[in-house]
């Protein structure tokens, strides 16, 4: 039975330099989670990063019909450049997340020349990291999703509403599930990472 990553975090683990015996396998273990975690964060900036591509992009090229019976509601235009502000702080604060996690790992990785024995397992609290960079990870892919959902309805009832309600309604019964199904997978998702977590794995 492998033990828990959490007392890593709480007690000094023992240097090669102090003569130490602590398995190679654990070490291996730990140093694969680094990796995990860093290509998880990488996937999840990169995507908010597209959708919040993709929602300013629709906000530059809203256009209006001046001969529309339908216009939309000005509202709608501020919530949505509301929404489109908060999906840009969302990839901000995810690329600073992954910066963060550069910041941390190099120096250590270059000074231990990718070699776990080499590597200082006590100069970062991992318990403390995996627990904000497993945060990180799920706001970053169910909070993208979230906002891009919300954008997207936001923008059928913005654009297409000039042509009638018909195309604006549909879009909201079909998109309106969807936000509860990321909403619900979010919970999953960070439990299951939290289960992973305790375990170590």
């Amino acid at each position: 039975m492998s033990p828990n990553i959490s007392t890593y975090s709480y007690q000094p683990l023992p240097t090669q330099s102090s003569g130490s015996k602590f398995p190679r396998h654990d070490k291996t273990r730990i140093y694969q989670q680094i990796f995990t975690r860093k290509g998880k964060l990488s996937m999840a900036s990169s995507l908010s990063q597209m959708f919040a591509k993709f929602s300013v992009l629709c906000l530059v090229e809203i256009k209006f019909n001046a001969s529309s019976k339908h216009q939309p509601d000005p509202m709608l235009v501020t919530v949505y450049a509301i929404v489109t502000s908060l999906f840009i702080a969302h990839t901000v604060t995810l690329h600073l997340a992954l910066c963060h996690i550069d910041t941390s790992l190099d120096p250590i990785i270059a000074s231990s020349n990718n070699s776990i024995e080499q590597f200082d397992f006590n100069q970062l609290p991992f318990h403390a990291l995996f627990f904000s960079w497993d945060f990180a990870y799920v706001v970053g892919i169910c909070g993208g999703y979230f906002l891009f959902s919300l954008c997207f309805i936001l923008l059928l009832w913005i654009k297409f509403a000039q042509f009638g309600r018909t195309i604006p309604l549909w879009g909201f019964i079909f998109m309106g599930p969807v936000l509860l199904i990321v909403v619900i997978y979010a919970i999953v998702l960070y439990l299951r990472e939290k289960r992973q977590r305790m375990r170590g794995g």
